[in-house]
């Protein structure tokens, strides 16, 4: 069990069967015996608040009856006794159900018990979440320590007696399906494709499930698709329903828009919702939706098998796996519940690497007016975790974007810069190799060997290693009629600093004490609504970053004054301080962006377009501003009118009059290009608004905004 540890935290009440129908103390109010004669218990919770667990019991069944202490010795061959496949099938599930019993008794030993406050509950079982779950720096809560000895030896030779048995009945599910999954819990998931490519079991499109998880973690993600889309076809309708089933994985909201729908209309959504999931469109295929169908698949190797905590599996158990991955620890409570029967019960763990990838409600059905906040990945307390094979650490980054109209297109220029994650853990897996896209291999690369600002060493500081970046945008349909993304620009690395410019040794936190990367994009899209999606991954780590943010611009009504976004870059050597200029294009900005809006004290030069001038127009006036952005309605009023005034020296104007050049098309003047300069140190740290706005005779006028962060000692420039 390689993963570290759990954010998430389950409690199961207790269900034990009653030995012999008397009645039993401890017994909850209001409830009472099933058909099988259960009866339902409550462990007293003794753990430290928010400790993450899953609190479960054995259950004592016909299958504990005369069982053996340890796996039943001996090959195939030398199995004399054994007078059919059944035989043989119950032998090793003996062999299956006791390897989890000796699994269970060498288990890590906690206090924790099982009472206590649920964050949620599904069937049987009490979620919690630990403290990570509000701070993704904060550290585990609780790491699996490596298996004993005795486990490991154990669990080879089940491996070893499973593919022994496979061999003999290749046609049984049950086999085959556990074969793969222990070959996938000790790492080797190679022999875990051979394995289940030597399946022969004839429940339609089983073996093709196995093959698709075996690929999903060797991060062969599109033949992992191809093999679960196989193995759908040839399924059962109502299991292809099941495991298709957006219900387990989406937020409530978005539960009761789908049962409104028609079927088409649901279909149309469901498309588009595997659309946004996609983690990185830079890695060819769907990787959530393979890791969905993944999960699925390894639930159904489980119904029939002996696990961990010891009870039967049933569908809130499928929910919970399909909803948040595999437990990767678990612990034995030492403090038993007053009346008990069976083995100690059991805390369950989970990864805290996993992140909330499914897009919510607004992002999905509204994503024209979602929000950034729509799409972020650390929102961690969440109906569904996903932790892709590729990059199971997905970050996020600081931007600026700025959108200049050209013709009927927008041109896009901006900044970014990754957040450091925190610093890896030891321990971790051997990252899988990360195949690039047809999209992105047409795209830059971050201190590797690519096209543009990305080729030669050391742009990212970390000498030749491969970091990949692209500019991509969501489009409702391509020629097919399905949802996808697609490389509209470049995401490139900036110069002179180490991570590609600009990032302080104290920024660091990232594996090896790495220092923020941060550059400059630059793409185009078409007029209208787009969701936008910039993205950086590290090949090597696995570590990856992203920003998904909705983007559009729509058409400019004729004869109406604009002013395009406001974009922030570090003065040129022929800008001064308090001056303005006239630049011919935006070409000799782009590289000089600054990665976000949280910025240093200093010189700082904006820079603009404007849009809707006649070409005979008389003079026009500029002004550019710094004003608190926590401002209250009456200095907002008192801006508007002329009665308040900006500290000094955070105001510039000017006025401009000279003969403009006309568009052909359109009879208006071209675009207007402006910059200017504005020294930002005499603010206080704190949210600022930097305005530039432009007055004509006669003419409504027009503003622009960009909000800013001021803080001291960011390195920025």
């Amino acid at each position: 069990m390689r993963h570290f540890a759990a954010s998430l935290l389950l409690l199961l009440v207790l269900v034990l069967p009653r030995p012999d129908g008397a009645s039993a103390a401890g017994m909850l109010p209001g409830e009472g015996t099933d058909g099988a004669g259960a009866v339902v218990f409550s462990a007293p919770n003794t753990s430290a608040p928010g400790a993450p667990f899953l609190h479960s019991p054995s259950v004592v069944g016909p299958e504990a009856a005369g069982a053996p202490a340890g796996l039943i010795a001996g090959s195939v061959a030398d199995a004399g006794a054994v007078a059919d496949s059944a035989d043989l099938l119950r032998e090793v599930q003996r062999a299956q159900a006791n390897f989890e019993r000796f699994r269970v008794q060498r288990l890590p030993t906690t206090w924790a018990s099982g009472g206590g406050r649920c964050d949620e509950w599904v069937g049987r079982f009490c979620l919690r979440y630990g403290p990570e779950v509000d701070d993704e720096d904060a550290p585990p809560a609780w790491r699996p320590p490596p298996d004993p000895p005795e486990v490991v030896e154990r669990r080879d030779e089940l491996v070893h007696r499973l593919g022994d048995v496979a061999r003999e009945i290749p046609g049984d599910r049950w086999v085959a399906g556990q074969r793969v999954a222990y070959l996938l819990e000790v790492e080797d998931p190679e022999a875990a494709l051979e394995a289940a490519r030597e399946c022969r079991a004839t429940e339609p499109g089983w073996c093709r499930a196995l093959e698709g998880l075996a690929l999903y973690r060797l991060a062969r993600i599109e033949e992992a698709e191809a093999a679960f889309d196989a193995a759908l076809e040839a399924m059962d309708p109502e299991d292809r329903e099941e495991w298709l089933d957006l219900d387990p994985v989406v937020d409530q909201e978005t539960r009761r828009a789908l049962s409104r729908m028609s079927g088409e209309e649901r279909e149309e959504v469901e498309a588009w919702f595997w659309a946004l999931a996609d983690p990185l469109l830079l890695v060819p295929g769907n990787e959530l939706r393979a890791e969905h169908l993944a999960r699925h698949t390894l639930a159904r190797t489980r119904e029939d098998a002996r696990n961990p905590h010891g009870i039967r599996w049933s569908s809130d158990m499928t929910r919970i796996l399909v909803r948040f991955g595999p437990q990767i620890g678990y612990q034995r409570i030492q403090e038993r519940p007053s009346v008990y029967m069976g083995p100690p019960p059991l805390l369950g763990r989970f990864s805290t690497e996993a992140r909330q990838l499914v897009p919510a409600h607004d992002g999905l059905l509204e994503t024209a007016t979602a929000e950034a906040d729509d799409f972020d990945t650390r929102r961690r307390r969440a109906r569904a975790r996903h932790e892709p094979v590729t990059s199971p650490r997905i970050g996020r980054m600081e931007v600026q974007l700025a959108r200049f109209r050209d013709g009927d297109s927008v041109r896009v220029v901006g900044g970014w810069r990754s957040v450091p994650l925190p610093e890896r853990e030891e321990g971790r897996g051997e990252p899988q190799p990360v195949a690039a896209s047809e999209e992105a291999e047409a795209g830059g690369s971050v201190g590797g060997t690519g096209d543009g600002a990305g080729d030669g060493a050391g742009q990212d500081g970390v000498g030749m290693r491969q970091v990949r970046g692209g500019f991509f945008a969501f489009t409702e349909v391509d020629g097919e009629g399905t949802p996808s993304g697609r490389q509209v620009g470049v995401l490139e690395p900036g110069y002179g600093a180490p991570g590609g410019g600009g990032g302080e040794a104290g920024d660091g936190g990232a594996a090896g004490g790495e220092t923020a990367r941060e550059g400059w994009l630059d793409g185009r899209l078409g007029t209208g609504s787009h969701l936008v999606s910039l993205e950086l991954l590290d090949e090597e780590t696995r570590d990856a970053w992203r920003h998904r943010t909705p983007l559009g611009l729509e058409p400019r009504p004729r004869g109406v004054v604009e002013i395009s976004d406001l974009l922030l870059v570090r003065p040129g050597s022929e800008a001064r301080v308090g001056g303005h200029r006239e630049p011919e294009d935006l070409d000799g900005f782009v590289r000089r962006v600054l990665p976000g809006t949280v910025v240093a004290p200093g010189p700082v030069e904006v820079v603009w377009e404007i849009y809707g001038f006649e070409p005979g127009e008389a003079a026009w006036r500029f002004s550019l501003t710094a004003r608190p952005s926590d401002r209250g309605r009456l200095r907002r009023l008192g801006d508007r009118i002329g009665l308040t005034s900006a500290p000094d020296g955070l105001s510039l104007s000017w006025e401009e009059g000279e003969e403009l050049e006309r568009d052909p098309d359109t009879g208006e003047a071209v675009g207007l290009l402006r910059s200017a300069v504005l020294d930002l140190s005499a603010l206080e740290p704190g949210g600022w608004e930097l305005v530039v706005a432009v007055e004509l005779p006669g003419r409504t006028p027009a503003t622009s905004v960009r909000e800013v962060t001021v803080v001291e000692g960011r390195g920025t420039r």
